[in-house]
């Protein structure tokens, strides 16, 4: 028999002993099953186990468990002998979603939903190594050593605890992958062809925008604002522009990673990109926070121009640069970015023969494809 003729046969036999046994088992008895099955990695950072634990001067009551999977909690609880005895253990963390994700923090619980106030860290120390900014990549799993220490001088005090290793995402990648759907819904919204009338609640009225006229509805948005012509969701825009885009946009403003919600801040501006009669829609996004005070955040931004038969259209693709926050047009507050301070970060993304676009995104070098 041929070599492969004898792989497939193994193969079939041992796939009709493995129906054979579950079956078995199925029929002879009715089983329980008490743990939790993961057929599928969750999208999330979660813990897969928690291994090694060792201590010096301490004595365990509860041993270092995962809670809330898929989650990147710990709970222990733990009776600290005197001043320097710890516990250490090492978790080993997966990155389940489809972006590299960073430690940032070792974060303390006060309370958990059935367990209020049951958590105490007074004089409570923590490391974490590898510490601060380690990546994980991608389907990437890594150990990392929690240490516990209590620096108190009383003696043979209890803790119990709830930790969870917090990561956070890089912007910049995020934003990108993100960018692609906000586009084409954009493309939708100025062209008209949303599918159902669009109702939005501000200042207490209910709004219903005619999917005929979405464009329209936009432009007239824009005028009316007192700050330029822009609308946007961001701090400092006015909250019927918020509103009205958090509609257009059904739920393509937020994008699901790692099992949490991240929202995605949008601003979109008339810019006379070509110098034809018509002018050109910009399209501006940023899944950054926009938390921090006159710093540059990535922000990516997207030319639409209408065609002669009236189609509008994206052109060129996405334009990586970067803006600062906390300034647009005399608003100031977190949550917001100004345009015009927009710069380019990238130049291999490709923008029509001559199309000028530099004269709108500052700085940015024309890289034609």
């Amino acid at each position: 028999m041929k070599m492969w003729a004898k792989a497939l046969l193994g193969l079939t036999l041992s796939i009709m002993s493995l129906f054979t046994c579950v079956g078995y088992a199925t029929i002879s008895s009715d089983l329980t099953v008490e743990a939790e099955v993961h057929i599928i990695p969750p999208n999330a950072m979660f813990i897969s186990e928690i291994i090694n634990v060792q201590t010096s001067g301490a004595t365990i009551t509860t041993s270092p468990v995962n809670i809330g999977h898929p989650s990147t909690k710990v709970m222990s609880e733990i009776t600290f002998s005197g001043r320097n005895s710890y516990v250490s253990f090492d978790v080993r963390v997966v990155n389940g979603t489809q972006f590299s994700q960073f430690f940032d923090v070792l974060e303390e619980y006060p309370e958990i939903e059935g367990l209020a106030d049951s958590f105490s860290y007074a004089n409570i120390d923590w490391s974490v190594s590898p510490g601060q900014g380690t990546e994980v990549k991608p389907g990437e799993k890594i150990l990392f050593t929690v240490t516990l220490t209590y620096t108190g001088r009383s003696t043979n005090q209890t803790r119990k605890m709830l930790h969870e290793l917090d990561f956070v995402l890089d912007s910049n990648d995020l934003t990108q992958a993100v960018s692609k759907g906000v586009t084409d819904k954009f493309a939708d919204i100025i062209n008209n062809r949303l599918e159902d009338e669009v109702t939005y609640t501000y200042n207490n009225r209910e709004i219903t925008v005619d999917p005929s006229n979405t464009y329209q509805t936009v432009i007239d948005n824009m005028e009316s604002d007192t700050s330029g012509n822009y609308i946007g969701n961001l701090s400092g825009a006015d909250g019927d522009d918020q509103a009205l885009l958090t509609a257009l946009f059904e739920g393509a403003l937020t994008f699901n990673v790692g099992n949490e919600e991240v929202p995605i801040t949008v601003m979109i501006k008339e810019k006379n990109v070509y110098g034809s009669s018509e002018k050109d829609l910009v399209l501006y996004i940023t899944a950054d926070d926009l938390g921090a005070t006159w710093s540059y955040v990535p922000v990516y931004a997207v030319v639409y121009s209408k065609s002669a038969d009236g189609e509008w259209a994206q052109t060129g693709d996405i334009f990586a640069g970067e803006a600062r926050t906390n300034n647009y047009s005399g608003w100031y507050g977190s949550g917001s970015f100004n345009t015009e301070t927009w710069r380019s970060t990238e130049t291999y993304y490709g923008v029509a023969t001559g199309s000028g676009i530099s004269a709108v995104m500052n700085g940015y070098t024309e890289q034609n494809q």
